[in-house]
């Protein structure tokens, strides 16, 4: 089997969203399963010492003004969610929770979805429930890993790792130990999979 691509992600982040739409798209033209692993970007933000993007008033306007340009490219209505940025965690515990890639990847991607195409507030721990609800797990299970001990060590560790390797924003793909951070850079992720480097 080959190697799996991991997809770093945060529901926070509108990219992470749209990368988490392109999931399928990357493992067809890779022969690659990917494995969308969640990580908490503020974390992330504060172990490099950098800013949160959303922070700056001129980057957060032109980030939503891109945001509606690229989630109308590839067709995804954009609502945006009623605060941001806001707590994704109880939706990441959540992710994190599920161990089956292809469960994991499309929760992630019906989260991301509540949160930025149906204008739903991923802080109110109901939403996440309904959401889980449909994707098929059992609502009491469910329920428990959003305040499971083990399952917000667990999220810690996947950031801490995350940021061991290097992974300093979402969305990030890692493919065989090199880093591709942002949507525009899945070009460049296919073309190293392919076995082509960049140009001299």
């Amino acid at each position: 089997m080959a190697t799996p691509i991991t997809l770093y992600f945060d529901l926070v982040s509108p990219y992470a969203w749209l990368a988490l739409h392109a999931v399928d798209a990357v493992a067809q033209a890779t022969g690659r399963p990917v494995i969308v692993t969640p990580v908490a970007f503020g974390a992330i933000l504060k172990r490099h010492g950098q800013p949160a993007p959303v922070d700056i008033p001129g980057k957060r306007a032109q980030i939503f003004d891109d945001i509606r340009w690229r989630a109308a490219e590839r067709g995804l209505p954009f609502t945006g969610p009623p605060a941001h940025p806001f707590n994704p965690l109880h939706g990441l515990r959540l992710c994190l929770a599920v161990t089956d890639p292809t469960t994991r990847a499309v929760l992630a991607r019906q989260l991301a979805d509540a949160a930025w195409s149906h204008g739903r507030d991923l802080q109110q721990p109901q939403v996440v429930l309904d959401v889980a609800g449909h994707c098929g797990l059992p609502q009491a299970w469910a329920e428990a890993q959003l305040t499971d001990p083990g399952i917000k060590q667990a999220l810690i560790d996947s950031t801490g790792q995350a940021a061991d390797r290097g992974v300093f924003g979402v969305p990030t793909f890692a493919l065989d130990g090199r880093l591709f951070w942002g949507n525009d850079r899945i070009p460049h992720l296919l073309a190293a999979a392919r076995g082509e480097g960049p140009p001299p």
